[in-house]
């Protein structure tokens, strides 16, 4: 017997999985075993200026960046190896997030280049579960986690 189904009914059933839940846990174990993705312990909260890695040090002024942090509340630093190739293998590369009032996102890598957030999902290959940036850090960040 075969069994067909469709890519929504696919996102569906999966993002049913992610939102029924109650533990983060789960959530990881699925995004892992799935999807191959492993956040745990490289998402970071950034509240000022000093906390903000050096790779993105260079793309702004201390007084600029902290008036943005007091504007719209916290960045968030991700170190991501899956999705971002040199040759045939994968390195990690940074990318300072934050979600905005009007739904959109402000996300930039560690080279300065501003990403799409549904290109950042497609990537990491979650992008057909209808999960977010946003979904992914409640999922993986603790407010005691380091880079």
């Amino acid at each position: 017997m075969k069994i067909i189904i469709t890519e929504n009914q696919l996102k569906t059933v999966v993002f049913q999985n992610i939102n029924e839940s109650t533990s983060n846990e789960k959530n990881k174990i699925f995004l892992k075993d799935k999807f191959g993705i492993d956040l745990d312990g490289k998402i970071k909260m950034i509240q000022n200026y000093e906390e903000l890695p050096l790779a993105f040090t260079s793309h702004f002024y201390p007084e600029d960046f902290n008036s943005m942090l007091n504007a719209g509340g916290p960045f968030y630093v991700m170190n991501i190896t899956k999705g971002y190739k040199i040759g045939n293998k994968y390195v990690n590369k940074l990318y300072l997030y934050r979600p905005r009032v009007d739904g959109s996102s402000y996300l930039v890598d560690q080279d300065g280049y501003n990403k799409a957030e549904s290109t950042f999902l497609e990537n990491l290959g979650v992008d057909v579960m209808g999960l977010t940036i946003k979904d992914l850090i409640n999922i993986y960040f603790k407010e005691e986690d380091k880079i």
